[in-house]
């Protein structure tokens, strides 16, 4: 009987270090399970990434990748990259499985794949096949994409030539030569003289229409800043925040007979009053 108890007592006591550790002609060596369960890693506490991310997580990692791959047209490689996968998961689908078909399509698969929309993937394969059709049905010696992403941007309506900088440059050259300070509003207008600008005007009245100036005005703004015409504060030129405050007045004087002699009522001169422009 004690025989038979000593037996089971270290069956049992076997067992219960074979739970932790490997077991050598029935003695415990403590060696720790390779299935044992670890700490999940941080980014902060050591350099492995962790297991398991949230969703949210992934969403933010995938945002902002696409936020920095942006929008620019895609270059060759990359739409051979597209078509490449495009035909290897049509490849795999293809093949007997024994699971159930997949719900989403090819294309919408590509796309989630590799962040790109569902429209681009589509685009590409298209002009694949397009290409082979024209080969005689063999893959294309090259592949080349028509109407790429970023390809249509509109020209810009004050053109950024040397010649109409050396234009703009004479007129505020000319203006400050004679004290005078030069305005957004003048400089509009005489962009239209000279034919570089389009303005659309009422056709009753002959008055520039209110949005379509706005819209002019804006533009020349924006030009003066990024080629150094240098922005003043609203209703002040540069040269009155120098002191010259003279000078400064009978710039915005003649800037204001102008709007008149344009014949435009009283709140499109008011629209057309805005921040002075001086070199």
């Amino acid at each position: 009987m004690e025989s038979a108890k000593t037996t089971a007592a270290d069956a049992a006591a076997v067992a219960a270090s074979s739970k932790t550790g490997d077991v050598c002609d029935g003695v415990a060596t403590g060696r720790r399970s390779k299935r044992a369960k670890t700490t999940v890693g941080s980014y902060s506490s050591s350099r492995g990434t962790p297991v398991k991310m949230s969703r949210e997580d992934f969403a933010k990692d995938m945002g902002a990748i696409k936020k920095m791959r942006g929008r620019k047209a895609l270059s060759t490689e990359e739409c051979l990259c597209i078509v490449h996968l495009y035909l290897k998961l049509k490849q795999r689908r293809q093949q007997p499985s024994r699971g159930a078909p997949k719900k989403t399509t090819v294309q919408q698969e590509v796309a989630d794949l590799l962040g790109y929309s569902r429209s681009t993937v589509g685009s590409i394969f298209s002009r694949w096949n397009e290409l082979k059709r024209q080969n005689g049905g063999k893959p294309p010696a090259s592949f080349a994409m028509e109407n790429e992403r970023g390809k249509h941007a509109k020209g810009k309506r004050i053109p950024e030539s040397s010649s109409v900088i050396a234009l703009v440059h004479d007129f505020v050259e000319g203006k400050r030569a004679k004290h005078q300070s030069v305005t957004a509003v003048q400089l509009t207008e005489y962009l239209e003289e000279q034919g570089i600008l389009e303005i659309k005007r009422d056709p009753l009245t002959s008055t520039y229409d209110k949005a379509a100036w706005n819209a002019a005005h804006r533009v020349t703004c924006s030009y003066m800043k990024k080629h150094g015409f240098l922005r003043a504060k609203e209703g002040k030129s540069r040269s009155n925040e120098e002191g010259d405050g003279d000078d400064g007045n009978d710039g915005n004087d003649g800037s204001d007979a102008d709007n008149g002699d344009n014949g435009a009522d009283a709140d499109d001169n008011d629209a057309r009053k805005t921040h002075a422009q001086a070199v």
